[in-house]
């Protein structure tokens, strides 16, 4: 009859009578006795075999269960947005928690066991007030004991939900995806110090700084509570996180500079270094050296006493503010030889390192050609003396490769 006018009344009876087991069933499991029942062990057999869905809700909630944890995998994390199947699945999830902890609904630990198990005849015999004292079905489907409801999140689902590392507070689950972005942006820029115009996270990060300052202050009003707990401290800790826009004194970051020097061989950082280890030190140097020149020509507006003046210059730093800028550029062209495997650098990445690289390209190219007494290809006058003329700045290139990685081709 397939196709037939017969087919929608054999589909409704069909349901009618899965349904008809389903609720079968569902008495069965309530009683210890299989006397007078119309679901024998033979026919759950057959039906199991079929792989029968016997919970129609169960079966519902676990497929959802089964995508949250593909979504797992694929993510490492269960913060599904909230627009969409699924999100709306976790939020629910978390929902049933919240009207346990408020009270709102009864958590199935705190029923008694034997108002959820089946009750052997004996037991009823003996004391009958316990055939009435069970959870039993609501008109809406639900589950209900002694006139509270009951959460349908059972012991079993928290347990599984647990397992895949679910986070019940919503809140938690955003500041922990703010906290893995975080990590990944301080393995990209050596930094924590995210500024506030980057996006979301820039602003979550200020709202960190804020929320510890406040920790911090002795006027908090009475009763002030913050979402920055003892744990997520500790989290923001274990990454070195800065907590504070610190204003070092001129020690501190004299103390960071021998430290890049250290690591790095040479004083002249890059003007735009602020990480971390190297808090604010390119702008610090660029005042430094600022100071160090009104220092060498006497000037009375100099705030750089003698002996920070002998310290920087035994340190080595370059007072000379275009040499000085030169080798800020060349460490810049180390740095990004270090993360990018190349110095042919992309203008999508740095494009004022880009134009740089390719103007002392023409301005070494000029150089070679008028060693050999070439007019340059490049229109390059003798009006003004070539850069490159410099022995000091031809050898800083010539250290790092430049020549053979752009000129000699």
């Amino acid at each position: 009859m397939s196709g037939g006018w017969g087919e929608p009344y054999l589909s409704l009876e069909l349901g009618f009578w899965v349904a008809q087991q389903r609720h079968y069933y569902k008495q069965l499991m309530q009683s210890n006795s299989t006397k007078g029942k119309r679901l024998t062990p033979q026919r759950i057999e057959y039906l199991d075999r079929l792989n029968f869905i016997w919970d129609i809700k169960e079966a519902r909630w676990e497929t959802q269960y089964q995508r949250l944890n593909e979504y797992v995998k694929r993510h490492g994390h269960a913060n599904v947005r909230q627009n969409s199947t699924l999100g709306h699945w976790v939020y629910k999830q978390r929902y049933h928690q919240r009207n346990i902890e408020k009270g709102v609904t009864l958590d199935w630990g705190d029923i008694p066991k034997h108002a959820t198990r089946p009750l052997s005849e004996e037991e009823i015999r003996r004391k009958p007030e316990l055939a009435v004292d069970r959870v039993i079905d609501t008109p809406s489907g639900g589950k209900e004991y002694r006139g509270m409801l009951v959460s349908p999140l059972t012991p079993e689902r928290k347990a599984k939900l647990n397992e895949i590392g679910f986070v019940w507070d919503a809140r938690e689950s955003v500041w922990d995806q703010k906290f893995r972005e975080l990590i990944k942006y301080k393995k990209e820029f050596g930094t924590t110090k995210v500024p506030p115009s980057h996006g979301s996270l820039g602003v979550w990060v200020k709202k960190q700084r804020e929320a510890w300052r406040a920790l911090q202050s002795t006027d908090k009003p009475s009763g002030f509570t913050y979402a920055l707990t003892p744990d997520r401290i500790a989290k923001l800790d274990s990454i070195n996180f800065s907590w504070q826009g610190h204003d070092y004194t001129w020690e501190e970051h004299f103390q960071h500079l021998l430290l890049y020097i250290e690591r790095h061989n040479t004083a002249n950082a890059p003007q735009s270094l602020d990480t971390d280890d190297y808090p604010k030190l390119g702008s610090w140097l660029t005042i430094q050296r600022t100071e160090g020149r009104k220092f060498e020509r006497n000037d009375a507006a100099c705030s750089l006493s003698e002996e920070r003046y002998a310290l920087l210059k035994h340190a080595g730093v370059q007072f000379d503010p275009k040499l000085a800028q030169f080798l800020s550029r060349v460490e810049e062209l180390k740095a990004y030889r270090l993360h990018h495997g190349t110095l042919k650098v992309k203008s999508t990445h740095d494009k004022s390192l880009w134009s740089w690289v390719r103007r002392m390209t023409k301005e070494y190219e000029a150089y070679l050609a008028q060693l050999n007494v070439e007019k340059s290809k490049h229109n390059l006058t003798r009006k003004k003396k070539l850069l490159l003329e410099d022995e000091i700045r031809r050898h800083m290139l010539d250290d790092i490769g430049f020549r053979e990685e752009f000129v000699n081709k």
